[in-house]
């Protein structure tokens, strides 16, 4: 990546940390680099590293929506100044970002892609709470948002090996591994909670995952299976990961946050386009539409071409956003807006206790 320009950061000097831009954001950039600084230094205590460094790039660009890519101990995001995101906006991807610096398993990223996308969600939201960057409204708004994502994916119930398949062909498959990775740890934190009457828990094993690495040690799938079934069993250890691998349903653990939240039926639409996904990439050319979906309601036609397309990665993470295209046909262009969503499928979230007071709350 080059840069050129007049070169801002934020702190003037700090040999852990530093955040970089030239154009003036639509938010206070200083803000903005305190609390990822903050963040930073509670994530790298927690993983036992902070003597470590991090530095963070941002730049205005002309897309709608935000987005990124992980360097060598390093991010950088782009966003879309007319948006005028805000700091807590920018909040959510920074914490994921940074958080996938520690955790990491050996081995294919197919099969190894739900331990960092998942830890990556878990630590990002978990850390943010212990040190005090969020607060439980927003804990308990971003849990249901990732949880809706999980369960509406249309690729929920792909194994791990078709899922890996269609990774770098599809924004919608590359999810898969964030929603359930997340599921899963949710679901063995409290396995191992219970079974160590709360002297453990998983960040014991993610702790110890990590040391292996850093130690030259085998970090593979293997040793995964060993650490969580030295704490429940290594029967139940290998169910419960079979079943996440295989493309099961899963259902949020009851007791692991109660009292501060219960885990409530919500359920969700799957995020449906309602053409074949493929008619978004070189040839751009709507196929396969499907007659009764809400994209076709709203006008769109079997061999349109497309033109532009507005909003769809936002529309994916909310229930009621929509997406808009603007297509070519005979007579012109015509823009039309629809709600990607087709039939309402089984889902869980939380729902805040409003009897617990909020310092019984942990994550």
């Amino acid at each position: 990546y080059y840069a050129s320009g007049p070169l801002k950061r934020y702190p003037e000097a700090d040999p852990h940390f530093g955040l970089f831009w030239m154009s003036d954001p639509p938010f206070d950039p200083q803000v903005l680099g305190e609390g990822v600084r903050k963040l930073y230094e509670a994530m790298s205590a927690f993983f036992g590293e902070e003597a470590g460094q991090y530095r963070v790039f941002m730049r205005s660009n002309p897309y709608v929506g935000t987005g990124g890519t992980g360097l060598a101990r390093s991010f950088m995001f782009g966003y879309h100044a007319p948006s005028k995101p805000t700091v807590d906006d920018l909040q959510g991807l920074l914490s994921h970002e940074i958080a996938h610096t520690w955790p990491s398993m050996e081995g294919e990223h197919g099969d190894t892609a739900w331990y960092s996308e998942g830890n990556a969600e878990f630590y990002s939201l978990a850390l943010s709470w212990r040190s005090g960057a969020i607060g439980l409204d927003r804990v308990v708004e971003t849990m249901n948002e990732r949880a809706d994502a999980y369960y509406s994916n249309p690729y929920r119930g792909l194994t791990n090996p078709e899922a890996a398949k269609i990774f770098w062909t599809d924004p919608v498959a590359q999810t898969v591994p964030y929603g359930r990775g997340w599921m899963y740890l949710l679901q063995t934190d409290a396995a191992v909670r219970a079974a160590t009457d709360g002297a453990e828990s998983l960040d014991d094993v993610v702790k110890e995952m990590r040391r292996r690495q850093v130690a030259g040690e085998s970090y593979g799938i293997a040793d995964w299976l060993r650490l969580v079934g030295a704490r429940i069993g290594e029967e139940e250890a290998k169910a419960m990961y079979d079943h996440m691998v295989s493309g099961g349903l899963l259902i949020p653990p009851e007791e692991l946050y109660a009292p501060c939240l219960k885990v409530v039926k919500r359920p969700v639409r799957v995020f449906e386009l309602g053409f074949a996904r493929a008619s978004l990439n070189d040839e751009r050319i709507v196929r396969e539409l499907d007659p009764a979906s809400e994209a076709a309601k709203a006008g769109l036609s079997e061999g349109d071409r497309i033109a532009e397309v507005k909003d769809l990665n936002t529309a994916r993470k909310t229930q009621d956003g929509t997406v808009t295209l603007v297509v070519e046909r005979e007579g012109g262009r015509q823009t039309i807006t629809f709600l990607p969503r087709g039939a309402a499928v089984e889902a869980y979230g939380w729902a805040r206790d409003p009897a617990t007071p909020e310092s019984a709350c942990r994550f």
